[in-house]
């Protein structure tokens, strides 16, 4: 016999879903043969599943865990006859990137002039997409309404992003960070806003409110040096 498997929704093109994925596992025997007696599969790594044998020619299999799963399947049909195992791996990611942690921390003061702004976000899943980092979406500003140019790095490891001035911080003066979220998109292009490889906007919604805000913000300000 031969099988395939056949997703619910395809992951983009990073090989990531942001949601849960049913996957078809169907089975067919050759022409003249005496027809699919079952599909036995398994599955392991973020989801496991127990070897199961499903009667008949088709069934489907959810997957809803987060992280890399390997889906493991084969047929056996009527005659005994067994095809070759295959698999399929799946990697689901449902969950938003927050910010974790900032430097300079919200309200500190007497930062140094030559101070970076960073943030650390939280993410545990598909990672950062770093095409999305850049200084519309992670800017400085002066208080007066001045933005601060600079440019924009990414340590995949920390999960840190830095923000560099071009010239030292003004002495004595305050500043206001933002990190931008719930952006939208035109096709697979993202025009706005910080997002995962997995398709997940940057959650920015304070901590103990339900309302969506567009983007996270804090202030700092410099001392004399």
């Amino acid at each position: 016999p031969s099988t395939s498997a056949t997703p619910s929704v395809e992951p983009n093109a990073a090989g990531w879903n942001n949601e849960d994925v049913t996957v078809t596992l169907n089975a067919t025997d050759n022409q003249g043969g005496w027809g699919i007696k079952k599909i036995t599969y398994s599955a392991s790594g973020a989801q496991t599943i127990a070897q199961t044998d499903a009667s008949g020619n088709s069934v489907k299999v959810p997957l809803d865990h987060e992280g890399t799963i390997t889906l493991t399947y084969y047929a056996t049909d009527k005659a005994g006859n067994v095809s070759d195992r295959k698999t399929l791996t799946v990697k689901i990611d449902k969950t938003a990137p927050w910010v974790k942690s900032t430097s300079p921390s919200n309200k500190a003061t007497s930062v140094s002039s030559s101070a970076k702004i960073s943030v650390t976000f939280l993410e545990g899943g598909a990672g950062i997409d770093p095409a999305t980092l850049n200084t519309n979406n992670f800017s400085v500003w002066r208080s007066g309404g001045e933005q601060i140019s600079g440019t924009i790095s990414y340590d995949a490891a920390s999960k840190t992003v830095t923000f560099t001035p071009s010239s030292p911080l003004a002495k004595r003066t305050s500043y206001r960070a933002y990190i931008r979220g719930e952006g939208g998109r035109l096709g697979s292009y993202r025009d706005f806003g910080v997002w995962d490889k997995a398709d997940n906007t940057l959650s920015t919604v304070p901590e103990g409110k339900v309302y969506p805000i567009f983007e996270y913000t804090w202030i700092f300000s410099t001392g004399s040096r």
